[in-house]
């Protein structure tokens, strides 16, 4: 795993994995120029994710569809968390789509629990909100 995918890369993958709803690359520049955000994955798959103090929010994580269910969302996740962990965070936070099923799935089987609700986040879904203590 790479953690030092371009703006571009990280659109383009993003936008396949999410479609209309994907981020632009100017949407990555941003975020990346910033000392306080990490990138970690390759060609088919990555995680975004900022650290304020002893705790990190994971942002976004993208799967290409054609590597999707395949243990890829899971092997980047652990990765970064791995990598998190060695930094001293000590609590992870994230928003996952309520009917994002396959999402849901791969934070829970990474130890996530849902600890609040945000209705209505995504205009067609509610947004989840999952924390793990590291």
């Amino acid at each position: 795993m790479d953690n030092k995918l371009s703006a571009e890369k990280c659109a383009v993958l993003h936008q396949a994995a999410f479609g209309a709803k994907g981020w632009q690359p100017d949407t990555f520049l941003t975020l990346l120029a910033k000392p306080t955000h990490f990138v970690l994955g390759d060609e088919a798959c990555f995680i975004l994710w900022q650290q304020v103090a002893d705790e990190a929010e994971i942002l976004t994580l993208a799967v290409c569809p054609t590597h999707q269910k395949q243990g890829w969302g899971y092997r980047v996740l652990c990765a970064a968390l791995k990598e998190m962990k060695s930094e001293k965070i000590k609590k992870v936070h994230l928003e996952v789509a309520a009917n994002n099923r396959a999402a849901r799935a791969l934070y829970k089987k990474s130890g996530f629990c849902e600890n609040g609700l945000r209705a209505g986040y995504y205009g067609d879904s509610d947004a989840l909100l999952m924390v793990l203590c590291l």
